[in-house]
């Protein structure tokens, strides 16, 4: 799994640049007529033919006690091809380019707004294959209202297992599998380009979620 660098949005902006650039300055010049102005400039052949794609990745929250996550699927994009930012403490920046051919890019750029009662300094990023996984930190309550958001989770968590067991017992292997929430997910996010996700989906989807991070080092 690749680790994306956790960047400050006070920090070297240099540092996120992930392309190469070369800057050129084109021959110009002015001519005008009796009603306009005109500017001709010469570009290059390559840059007339140049062609640059924008998309929007299809992505999904979920989370568990102490994080949420934010998934989002870029098939053929690599970790230095990517960028994550915080904009003014308040959303998350994702955005990558790269390129498929010789005079063609893709390139994205997606704004997520960030929960509240979070970690801003603690955001990280993970590419795993296809999927970028973004961890927020939750910071941490008054004991007394974790014992009672504990509690509502308990009972919740019993409502939902109960109202999803017959749904569990066609599957001889539930339970066995690591990373079938995981998995599942995952061929959703591709497939269907949208997660909705159930109560119990989602509580489990954060807790595996969160045991990659940790198992990875995080």
């Amino acid at each position: 799994m690749a680790n994306l660098p956790r960047i400050s949005p006070f920090g070297d902006r240099e540092s996120l640049n992930s392309l190469s650039v070369e800057e050129f300055v084109p021959p110009s010049a002015w001519t005008e007529d009796q009603t306009c102005h005109y500017l001709l400039v010469d570009l290059p052949e390559s840059l007339n033919s140049l062609s640059v794609e924008e998309f929007v990745p299809p992505s999904a929250w979920t989370e568990d006690q102490t994080c949420h996550y934010l998934l989002v699927d870029l098939p053929g994009f690599k970790k230095q091809e990517l960028k994550l930012q915080v904009d003014n403490q308040t959303h998350i920046v994702v955005s990558g380019e790269r390129q498929v051919r010789e005079n063609k890019f893709k390139r994205f750029e997606q704004r997520f707004e960030l929960p509240n009662n979070v970690h801003i300094d603690k955001i990280s990023g993970k590419l795993d294959g296809e999927i970028l996984y973004i961890s927020v930190p939750k910071k941490v309550e008054h004991e007394h209202q974790e014992t009672k958001h504990d509690e509502e989770s308990d009972n919740k968590d019993e409502k939902d297992l109960e109202r999803n067991k017959h749904r569990m017992e066609f599957d001889e292997d539930w339970g066995k599998a690591a990373d079938l929430y995981l998995r599942l997910a995952i061929e959703k996010l591709i497939k269907n380009k949208e997660i909705v996700m159930t109560a119990i989906f989602a509580f489990s989807l954060g807790v595996l979620v969160s045991q990659k991070f940790q198992s990875d080092g995080h």
